[in-house]
């Protein structure tokens, strides 16, 4: 079945089918998408977890999949379908990735083509998974709302409390509570935005046990 699939089908000609089941479903009344309902599910790829590249840890069977190891699964490789349904459990939109990406990471693409075929959509409903800076900004920006879950904020035992970091929006910066500036770096791969301090400047801080565990 999966080879008469392969030969049958082409990405265009699968992509053509869903949309026509969407617009018959739309026709006939069937669809809701004033709210959609973003979350990801990982597919388990046809590889040999034992079967990859060193350096990169890469399936030599099928390279476009990701390693995926999350709770008591076993390490596998794996994909990830990120879609987008509305609230009768019809698919919207469908971003598929290696299952090594994070949820948030893959958000932009799947949001961006959901949206566009239905500017209609008010709001965002997604886990915690979703709550990063950039996915409330670019939500709030289009004037939708985004409904999730509490996320408490997170702060090692011993460490400076978060609430202690006060962000410059001006500048673009953290202050650290012995006033000092945390630049922006880099956003990681869970979508959340990187801020370090200069470690000539931090060598010599009384509290510095409390903010990192770096030598240097």
């Amino acid at each position: 079945m999966s080879y008469n699939f392969k030969h049958r089908f082409t990405e265009e000609t699968v992509s053509k089918i869903f949309e026509w089941i969407l617009k018959e479903a739309a026709r006939a009344g069937y669809l809701s998408p004033e709210a959609v309902f973003l979350d990801g599910t990982h597919i388990k790829a046809n590889a040999n977890i034992n079967k990859k590249m060193k350096e990169i840890t890469q399936s030599t069977t099928d390279p476009e999949s990701g390693v995926f190891h999350k709770g008591e699964h076993k390490k596998c490789f794996a994909y990830e379908a990120h879609t987008a349904c509305d609230k009768h459990n019809f698919v919207l939109e469908v971003q598929v990735t290696p299952g090594n990406v994070h949820d948030s990471v893959a958000f932009d693409d799947l949001y961006t083509k959901v949206t566009e075929r239905y500017p209609e959509i008010k709001t965002i409903v997604a886990d915690a998974a979703y709550k990063t800076p950039w996915i409330c900004k670019r939500i709030f920006d289009d004037e939708r709302k985004l409904s999730t879950a509490y996320k408490r904020p997170q702060t090692k035992d011993g460490n400076h409390e978060w609430w202690k970091y006060v962000y410059d929006e001006y500048y673009d910066c953290f202050i650290c509570p012995e006033y000092k500036v945390l630049h922006y770096v880099t956003t990681n791969r869970e979508g959340y935005r990187e801020y370090k301090s200069r470690s000539y400047i931090c060598e010599k801080c009384p509290t510095r046990a409390k903010c990192t565990e770096n030598a240097k």
